[in-house]
């Protein structure tokens, strides 16, 4: 059985926290606020919510919530 440490999954996908900001609140090692629709092991849809003033996405997950995942799916 094949298991990924989340952090190397982070890693792979190009979801890593660089932004000295986050990660001096946040500690090292963190993903970026994101939501993934993975079909039959295919990943289909990364939405990340971040911005260059708002590099964690706290002001604005909108992208990673549902509503926004659903939309996107549906265009597929």
């Amino acid at each position: 059985m094949w298991v990924w440490c989340s952090f190397e999954l982070t890693k792979a996908l190009g979801l890593e926290m660089t932004h000295e900001g986050p990660r001096g609140v946040l500690g090292p090692n963190r993903c970026k606020r994101s939501a993934i629709y993975v079909n039959d092991g295919k990943v289909e849809v990364v939405n990340v919510s971040e911005a260059p003033n708002d590099p964690a996405g706290d002001s604005d997950p909108s992208k990673s919530c549902i509503d926004a995942m659903l939309m996107c799916i549906e265009d597929l």
